[in-house]
């Protein structure tokens, strides 16, 4: 099992012969220092950021940084902590193993005010019953996710948006 620092168990070794599942790890805090991990794996899903983090290819592999927070009080109010990312990767089979042939984002936005309601932030500005005044903490996520998620290229390496 090999291990990012500060991070959990991600995964075993491909197999010999043909490829077994896609190879997905989970880690904790994921840095720079993935490139090794990446090599032998097919994705790397980074956690516990609390905040929206870059996505990037790393020799062909995707690897998410930090996908924010679903639910979480922190006792923070900063919009920032509202936010988080859907990712879906489709991979296929392949002679000689598995690869992503399509990588996708939505950004989400936690509405707390009443009960707690998970946001697809895209969805919610293209419907005209959204309340006006929740608007603006949408388009801020909106925007502040698709900023974040294509620092290191991103959208210019095939991510693209899940959208209405």
């Amino acid at each position: 099992m090999r291990r990012l620092p500060g991070g959990k168990g991600l995964g075993r070794e491909r197999p010999a012969g043909r490829a077994q599942a896609p190879r997905l790890p989970v880690g904790s805090n994921p840095c720079r220092d993935v490139i090794p991990v990446a090599r032998v794996t097919d994705m790397l899903l980074g956690n516990h950021a609390h905040g929206v983090q870059p996505v990037e290819p790393i020799e062909g592999e995707w690897v998410v940084y930090g996908r924010g927070n679903l639910i979480a009080d922190h006792g923070s109010r900063s919009p920032e902590k509202r936010e988080g990312l859907l990712v879906r990767f489709t991979f296929t089979e392949t002679p000689t193993g598995w690869r992503t042939t399509a990588a996708e984002f939505a950004p989400l936005l936690t509405d707390d005010r009443g009960p707690v309601r998970i946001l697809d932030v895209r969805r919610s500005l293209a419907d005209p019953a959204t309340l006006p005044d929740l608007r603006p903490a949408l388009q801020a996520a909106h925007d502040r996710t698709t900023v974040i998620v294509d620092q290191r290229g991103a959208t210019q390496a095939g991510l693209r948006p899940i959208g209405p």
